[in-house]
């Protein structure tokens, strides 16, 4: 555990799916629809964040066609040149 979390547990319900506590997917910046890649090491499981939502569309149109990604966000082939806004900032306390 990171200086900035607090220990959490999770249990495993019958179809294998894991509530991730609140204060770590705040910590994480985990939304609905956030892609994890999980992995093994040395006994612990291990979760990466891969995408975000905002990653699956065009940062200025919300194409579903993204054909590239700069600076973590997804853009069509219309606005591909352009450099993708910043993320809003929408976390809740």
């Amino acid at each position: 555990m990171s200086a900035n979390s607090k220990p959490a547990t999770g249990k495993i319900d019958e179809l294998g799916r894991v509530i991730i506590p609140r204060n770590l997917r705040i910590a994480m910046d985990l939304r609905v629809g956030s892609t994890l890649e999980f992995d093994i090491k040395d006994g612990a499981l291990i979760a990466v964040v891969k995408e975000h939502p905002e990653d699956l569309v065009c940062a200025y149109c919300k194409s579903p066609k993204v054909v590239i990604k700069k600076n973590g966000r997804g853009l069509c082939q219309k606005h591909s040149d352009r450099l993708p806004k910043p993320l809003p900032f929408s976390r809740k306390k």
